[in-house]
């Protein structure tokens, strides 16, 4: 077998950070081959625990954590101690990257601030993670991706019906994880920086930046005509994009990929119904179904047809004439997905209890390097004894640490 090659190998990175966002942009690091020391709390991080109510969380089977936490080396100190500030410093004399999304006063009590840092440690690349920013009347604020990404980025408000349905409601840390992509690729462009320059910098990234980059064609939308992107009810304005309810219950969407002009019996074509909208010619161009405002019946048009067939057969139907769409499928049946399985989406991880869970894997496919397979993630302090032993320390002293409560 030949040797792994992984675009990050040697890269070493401290990880103080916890819950999703940042954890998993040291994730990515990992996974394309830096070597990531986490360094958790000794009670461990809070997201270790998040699942307890829906899958299972503990030592032996941690599904949720090992998402952002998958390879890393765990160590557990209590970092107020003195001793635990020894040896963060420790770590980080030879890292290349600290990244961390404490809060600002926070790491400037423990003595971890940038300025601080920079000063001891020119080359490092500090990559700080925070809800809102880092001035401003928010910057101390907490923030997770369900207040700051959703709500300040403008989707919670516009995604829904207004006035009549429930606020779009996200899957946990969605917004976490888009946006940990864009700081992940911050950090990668400061290495690219220092390979060239010679000098660490600071990167900086938020949840409130990535809601707002992610929103941003409804940003420059909202600022001329349109005030809001609440959808319309009715759905009329083009009922050539859309979804529609099929025969089975399930929803189906199509969007036009050409005109409508054009698209408009296509799509008509393949519901039976061409001879009703070519029948008509209000139907039959943009123009037509504005000025006469009949958006609405020919979506009734549309309706009906739909409920004649099931969702996986109008599918097959719309891909005849290469029309995008798709059926929406429910998350759970996504770990059987046969193109997210053959495309290697998916992988499946053994956990220590035995249980076998399909994890997705990070979104980049690199066809002369490898990534590191997922794995159950460690344990709190599962690579204490190992990390500190390679930073100098001896076993008398790594004990002396643990039976004085500074590490785990």
């Amino acid at each position: 077998m030949s040797e792994k090659r992984y675009p990050l190998s040697g890269i070493k990175v401290v990880d103080l950070s916890t819950v999703v966002a940042a954890p998993t942009a040291a994730e990515l690091l990992c996974a394309f081959g830096a070597d990531v020391v986490k360094v958790e709390t000794l009670e461990g991080d809070g997201q270790r625990f998040l699942g307890s109510f829906q899958l299972p969380a503990h030592d032996e089977c941690n599904p949720l954590y090992t998402v952002q936490n998958s390879n890393k080396k765990h160590v557990a100190a209590n970092l107020k101690t003195d001793e635990g500030k020894v040896m963060l410093h420790k770590l980080l004399a030879d890292a290349d990257i600290f990244l961390t999304n404490i809060r600002t006063a926070g790491l400037e009590r423990l003595g971890l601030d940038y300025e601080t840092l920079k000063e001891k440690y020119p080359k490092l690349i500090y990559a700080h993670f925070s809800g809102y920013g880092p001035v401003g009347p928010n910057k101390d604020d907490p923030g997770y991706d369900s207040t700051v990404f959703w709500l300040r980025g403008g989707m919670t408000a516009d995604w829904n019906v207004e006035g009549v349905s429930y606020p779009f409601n996200p899957t946990y840390a969605f917004g976490d994880t888009v946006t940990a992509s864009s700081f992940f690729a911050g950090i990668l462009l400061a290495l690219q920086g220092r390979d060239k320059y010679g000098e660490g910098t600071k990167v900086e990234s938020s949840l409130y930046s990535s809601g707002l980059w992610c929103n941003g064609q409804g940003v420059v939308m909202t600022q001329f005509g349109r005030k809001t992107l609440n959808p319309d009810p009715a759905m009329t304005t083009n009922p050539c994009n859309g979804y529609y309810l099929c025969g089975d219950g399930v929803w189906f969407n199509i969007c036009n990929v050409k005109s409508y002009d054009i698209d408009v019996l296509r799509i008509s074509e393949v519901l039976g119904i061409r001879d009703q909208v070519e029948s008509d010619e209000r139907f039959l161009t943009e123009k037509g179904l504005v000025e006469n405002g009949c958006g609405g019946e020919l979506r009734a048009k549309f309706e009906a047809a739909f409920r004649t067939k099931p969702a996986a057969e109008w599918k097959k139907l719309f891909q005849k004439i290469s029309m995008p769409c798709d059926v929406a499928v429910r998350t759970n049946s996504i770990c059987k997905d046969e193109q997210a399985i053959v495309n290697g989406y998916v992988e499946e991880v053994t956990y220590q209890d035995g249980t076998k869970v399909m994890m997705p894997v990070p979104p980049m496919f690199l066809s002369n390097y490898d990534r590191r397979e997922p794995k159950a993630a460690g344990r709190i302090g599962e690579d204490t004894d190992e990390v500190l032993a390679g930073i100098g320390y001896s076993a008398d002293e790594i004990a002396a640490l643990k039976e004085a409560g500074v590490i785990k």
